[in-house]
């Protein structure tokens, strides 16, 4: 019997968290006594599908020209003869029309995962369309299941869904060590702020990410009592970011208000936080920092809307707050800063386990690795 092959084809491996699920699924078919293959046009996270024993094929394959996405069914198709592929699994529009039709013709399973929602023009439906075409189509969420719903019914009784999982034991409290609690404070600016509490941002600057409505929240804070960290890679939005650090400037929190671009030891910098806060504006597909921040014992506050209410439990695991109000988001954290430190503590214990008990990476990886089993008749 030849060893079952599973292909992964993703736009690209640069840092974000579509991206990371390739990666995280392709250490797991290699566990799981399979072949891996990811397609990709490359990027910095292609080296991390080779260390866990899978191979990576550079291709085109993040091109929206029908031109390149027609030659690349071609290309697809060669890669499933040469490296007899059972199986594909499709992450982004273009990519997958290139997938789809190389399964297609070689008869083999297509799964898709639906990452977020899309536009819904009558064009865009159409090229969207393709990520319901999966012989399985994997929802990243409950909120994400019901826009398929609503948009595309008839993939709904081959849809499932699989929450994004997190790694508890890199994300755990109790496995940073001193040093770098020390080096993220430096880092953070945060080393000499005594008993004032540490509110975190962490997210990509974009305007529908919600720092400027942030920012109306810490004004009606003492500013006494605070340090708030900007966290995330302004690159493409340096004129949104600059926008950012006048409205501080203006509103006088120079000093309470620190920007900082680059990402680094994420479980650290948790570490050194007392609040996560994620103000997104649109609903987020899933949203990875809910799951991270709680896997790590910290009290998450966020909107309302998408995969946050699905991931936070209101009041006993995290808290959300009226999307797009500044003065909810502003009388939470007041709430949160104010709260005894025994309580904050106990809601640090229970989203923890809340997370290991749901959102865990290997119960991600398991549900996937079932999918295809499935699909390819694996006992």
């Amino acid at each position: 019997m030849k060893k079952i092959t599973i292909l992964q084809v993703v736009p690209s491996l640069y840092s974000g968290g579509v991206e990371r699920g390739t990666v995280e699924i392709s250490e797991a078919i290699v566990k799981a006594g399979m072949n891996s293959i990811v397609v990709s046009s490359g990027g910095t996270m292609a080296s991390k599908i080779t260390d866990h024993g899978g191979m990576h094929i550079t291709l085109n394959v993040a091109s929206k020209n029908p031109f390149v996405i027609r030659s690349n069914i071609k290309k697809i198709l060669a890669i499933i003869e040469n490296y007899n592929v059972s199986l594909v699994h499709a992450r982004s529009r273009a990519p997958a029309w290139s997938c789809y039709k190389a399964c297609k013709i070689k008869n083999i399973p297509f799964v898709t995962t639906f990452h977020g929602t899309y536009g819904h023009n009558f064009i865009k439906k159409h090229y969207n369309k393709v990520m319901t075409y999966g012989d399985r189509v994997i929802a990243v969420s409950n909120y994400i299941k019901e826009y398929i719903s609503k948009h595309f019914p008839k993939a709904l009784e081959r849809t499932l869904v699989i929450h994004r999982g997190v790694d508890t034991h890199h994300f755990d409290p109790y496995a940073v060590p001193e040093q770098r609690i020390v080096n993220a404070k430096v880092n953070l600016n945060i080393n000499d702020i005594g008993d004032k509490s540490v509110i975190l941002l962490p997210a990509r600057v974009t305007r529908w990410k919600g720092h400027l409505l942030f920012i109306e929240a810490l004004k009606q804070l003492d500013k006494s009592k605070y340090r708030a960290v900007i966290l995330g890679d302004s690159k493409g939005h340096s004129n949104y970011l600059s926008e950012l650090k006048d409205v501080v400037e203006k509103a006088g929190l120079e000093g309470n208000v620190t920007f900082v671009e680059h990402l680094f030891d994420m479980s650290a910098i948790y570490m050194v936080s007392d609040i996560v806060v994620i103000p997104s504006l649109k609903p987020e597909a899933f949203g990875r920092v809910a799951i991270e921040a709680q896997s790590m014992a910290k009290i998450v506050l966020a909107s309302n809307i998408g995969g946050a209410i699905e991931t936070i439990i209101d009041e006993e695991t995290g808290f959300l707050f009226e999307s797009g109000s500044s003065d909810d988001l502003a009388l939470r954290l007041h709430e949160i800063m104010t709260m005894d430190s025994k309580h904050r503590q106990r809601l640090g214990i229970k989203a923890r386990e809340h997370i290991i008990e749901n959102f865990t990476l290997a119960k991600m990886q398991a549900d996937t690795i079932k999918v295809y089993k499935e699909l390819l008749n694996i006992v």
